[in-house]
Formats: structure tokens, C-alpha cells, sequence
């Protein structure tokens, strides 16, 4: 499955068809149409951080959208929304240069990034993520959403394991079977080790966070205790 489809056809009877009230820049290069948007921006961006799109777009000719509206040439992206694809342009235009957002915003950029092969941006994405407190239910799903190394999550994994509650439907939900699992099993092992070295208290164990790290590690193997770097697959990510 192609992202992103080359196009020039005549869009006079597409009526619906507007151009992006921040991101139809003058000075930009190259259209893209997602949905019923068209944004005009700069393909250095595109070209400097992705091969995929270096090879797509090289050698591309570009009409001025302004002078030949009707018979535009333009890239349709086919695997994002129009607001998803305006997130994702953020992190090449953001007016104050902060990189200041949401985790969901993030999530969003992250997705594509990796749809797309824009490495940079990905490993841009994940350190802004480890910077932010993320409730570790959360964390774990996005996480895993996104098929990020499990070795970024232990400190997540550590906090469900010495909780006292047990998971709730909600949060099942949210994990996934085999992530329930997982922590069932965890929790059983961490409670089986600290009865055998006599560090089982009311309150639960109480095995050194080392310890507990040992057992988890133990429950996720193959060990990943490393960022993986999966090769770049176009479209894998975007469904």
C-alpha cells in the first residue's frame, strides 16, 4: 500500500476543496491534499528527514497553486486526517520554538513519524514523551501502541507490580490481554521471591526496586533494553 499518491487532475468541480488557513504557506514548494485540505509547505523538510519522501519527491515539477489553481499538481496523503497531518506539520512550523504540547499531540506526531520514516523526528518524539510524567497504565498502552522498546517502560512496570489494587477491567482493557498477563505473572513471581528471601510484609513486598526490575526484565524477554529501530516499513505504522 502506497502513503502517499502522486496526482494532477483538474479540481474545478471539487467545490469543497480549501486550502489550510495556516499551513497553505506562500513560500512553500510542494501541495499536499489530505481530505479536503491543501496545504502548501516546504519540502526540504520532507526530502531532508525521510528517504521515503527524498525519493518521492525528486525530480517532482510543482505547479504555483495560485496561478493554476484548477490544474493543480499535488501529493495526495491518503493515511492521515487532515487534522492529524496539521499536528504533524507543527513540529517543522511551531511559531515559538518551545516543542511545547500535549502527550496525545505528541502521540499523534510519533505515529506519523514513524509511518513515514522521519527517524529524527521519531527519536525527537520519544524524548519528549520520557520527559513527561505519564501515569504508567497510559504509558505502557502508548507504549506499546507505538511497538517502543518495553526497556523504557520498567519504571511503569514497577509501579503496577508494587501497587497493592489490582488491575481493573478499565485498565485491562486498556493493556490488552497479553500485557495482563504479563503483570499477573510478574506479580506473582515478585510476591513468590520476596516470601523466599523473607521480605514479604503486610503492605506487600518489599524486595529492593533492583530485585523487582530482575524479575520484570525476566517476565518481558527477550530482553529490549534498548530503543528498537525497526526497519521502515511505509504504511505499517498508519493503520
Amino acid at each position: 500500500m502506497k502513503i502517499i499518491k502522486n496526482h494532477s487532475e483538474d479540481m474545478s468541480s471539487s467545490s469543497s476543496m480549501r486550502t489550510h488557513d495556516v499551513y497553505f504557506i506562500p513560500s512553500g514548494d510542494v501541495v499536499f491534499l489530505v481530505e479536503n485540505r491543501m496545504f502548501k509547505v516546504h519540502s526540504y523538510f520532507f526530502s531532508r528527514e525521510s528517504v521515503y519522501f527524498y525519493n518521492l519527491l525528486r525530480g517532482q515539477p510543482y505547479r504555483d497553486p495560485i496561478a493554476g489553481l484548477p490544474h493543480i499538481s499535488y501529493f495526495k496523503v491518503d493515511t492521515a486526517s487532515a487534522a492529524e497531518f496539521t499536528q504533524f506539520l507543527w513540529v517543522f512550523y511551531d511559531p515559538a520554538y518551545k516543542r511545547e504540547t500535549t502527550v496525545p499531540h505528541w502521540s499523534v506526531i510519533l505515529k506519523f513519524a514513524k509511518c513515514w520514516g522521519f527517524a529524527n523526528i521519531e527519536a525527537l518524539a520519544i524524548y519528549e514523551l520520557e520527559k513527561r510524567d505519564i501515569e504508567p497504565i497510559e504509558k505502557i498502552s502508548l507504549y506499546n501502541i507505538h511497538n517502543l522498546s518495553s526497556g523504557m517502560l520498567l519504571p511503569s512496570y514497577v509501579a503496577l507490580v508494587r501497587r497493592q489494587a489490582s488491575l481493573t477491567a478499565e485498565e485491562g482493557e486498556k493493556l490488552g490481554l497479553e500485557v495482563v498477563i504479563k503483570v499477573g505473572h510478574m506479580r506473582e513471581d515478585v510476591m513468590k521471591m520476596s516470601i523466599e528471601k523473607g521480605k514479604w510484609a503486610t503492605e506487600g513486598s518489599t524486595l529492593e526496586e533492583s530485585e523487582v526490575v530482575t524479575v520484570i526484565k525476566q517476565i518481558l524477554s527477550p530482553p529490549d533494553d534498548t530503543a528498537h529501530r525497526p526497519e521502515f516499513q511505509p504504511a505499517r505504522q498508519c493503520q
